[in-house]
């Protein structure tokens, strides 16, 4: 087999990996999980070998899924140059603001939060919402998570000045664009009452819990049979 019949295989076979590798979260199903486990072992040497061009998107695309789902194994150290990877080829192949380099940067930072690497992560955070906020406007529901997630590394760090007007902004858009009973909105209400009981203010903690707790309790009671 030439060189060139030999890139031309993988190719192919990067492109058939990358249709059927699922991209997973932590909320993801058993049986996806059991067919990225299945995957990785043959995806993971195909995208060492590749020498595809920079602006290889369908790379990009099988390089992210598959750091997420090392990064959710707990394998960080396989998953970051992967995430790292996708982002360069997305930047060389996508406009700046393309909603697949904001989320290569968000999950890239989840990962550098996740090692306790909070220079690292807060860059790539700033990035992603600053794109948010350009393509979808400032009050929608993914600027309200980019700011969530700044948030949760300033709390993490102790830094509550910088933190509490990112969850109340974040918390005044989910207000404003979902329903009064989702649990993204449960989640920034429970977050900006953890903050509120970090620094002992109890009494503006107290009622954001009780909320919180009110809408999980809704919905966990639909969720039965």
């Amino acid at each position: 087999m030439t060189e060139t019949e030999r890139e031309e295989l993988t190719q192919h076979v990067l492109h058939a990996f990358e249709a059927v590798f699922p991209e997973v979260e932590s909320t993801t199903e058993y049986s996806v999980w059991k067919q990225c486990e299945r995957l990785v072992p043959h995806a993971l040497p195909s995208l060492h070998r590749a020498a595809a061009p920079e602006r290889s998107l369908t790379l990009a695309s099988l390089a992210f899924k598959v750091a997420q789902y090392l990064r959710e194994r707990g394998q960080y150290e396989e998953a970051e140059p992967l995430y790292q990877r996708a982002l360069h080829m997305r930047e060389q192949g996508l406009e700046p603001d393309h909603p697949h380099i904001a989320a290569s940067l968000r999950n890239l930072a989840v990962l550098y939060w996740r090692e306790g690497k909070y220079a690292e992560a807060e860059p790539l955070f700033q990035r992603a919402l600053s794109i948010v906020e350009r393509t979808l406007g400032p009050d929608h529901a993914q600027v309200a998570g980019a700011l969530n997630n700044l948030a949760l590394l300033y709390s993490d760090q102790g830094r509550y000045a910088e933190a509490e007007p990112l969850y109340q902004h974040s918390l005044h858009i989910f207000e404003q664009t979902l329903n009064p009973e989702h649990p993204q909105l449960a989640l920034a209400i429970n977050n900006l009452a953890a903050l509120y009981a970090f620094q002992g203010r109890y009494r503006e903690a107290e009622p954001l819990f009780q909320r919180a707790l009110h809408i999980w309790g809704r919905l966990w009671d639909r969720s039965i049979p």
